[in-house]
């Protein structure tokens, strides 16, 4: 085409260096189709739960219903490890927490305290 006229040598530019550059994003973009790929499984996992029908009815007036609730946890065997050296065997914690407050933590500091637990 270029020698027969119809095309100019910057329209064969144009079109190389088109092909050049598509070829490079599609190549930067293959990657991360895994990752789609898992981000969809785990939504489907995710939808799965939401769709499923739990076994007790959190609206029905039937069953118990206790006087009072008391604001107390408790954890036994809590085990815990380093995700960087999970063979490192950290103490297992036994933990009783009653109603209690936590003044002068910033919401952010009490939700990683929240989160250590």
């Amino acid at each position: 085409l270029l020698i027969k006229g119809q095309l100019t040598p910057g329209d064969v530019f144009t079109v190389f260096f088109s092909v050049l550059v598509g070829a490079f994003a599609l190549g930067n973009a293959v990657p991360f189709v895994s990752t789609i790929a898992i981000a969809q499984g785990s939504g489907a996992v995710v939808f799965e739960v939401i769709d499923s029908e739990p076994n007790i009815d959190p609206y029905s007036k039937e069953g118990y219903v206790p006087d009072r609730i008391e604001g107390k946890i408790q954890f036994k065997g809590l085990n815990f490890a380093y995700p960087s050296r999970p063979t490192v065997k950290v103490s297992t914690i036994h933990l009783s927490l009653h109603e209690m407050n936590f003044p002068g933590l910033k919401s952010i500091r009490r939700l990683k305290f929240l989160k250590l637990l």
